[in-house]
């Protein structure tokens, strides 16, 4: 019973120590996210100040639709 119960234990460590290590080779790092948040956010503003500025309808639906896709959260689009 000794010798199941340190083969689980080990089996189970082991795993855990897999998972750890995948995370920390290609879990995603904190700073390119910080990185890539503040660009859309840079991306939104612009788009912003795009939709304000006088245009042709066709231009303003063309940013409308880009600004939508990008800073607009819902369910479908995230």
């Amino acid at each position: 019973m000794g010798k199941l119960f340190e083969f689980i234990a080990g089996v189970l460590l082991g795993v855990f120590a897999g998972f750890l290590l995948f995370e920390g080779l290609f879990g995603e790092d904190p700073v390119q996210r910080q990185s890539a948040e503040r660009s859309k956010k840079a991306h939104c503003e612009a788009y912003e100040e795009e939709l304000l500025r006088p245009q042709s309808p066709q231009e303003f639906e063309h940013q409308a639709k880009l600004y939508s896709k990008t800073c607009i959260k819902n369910p479908t689009n995230n």
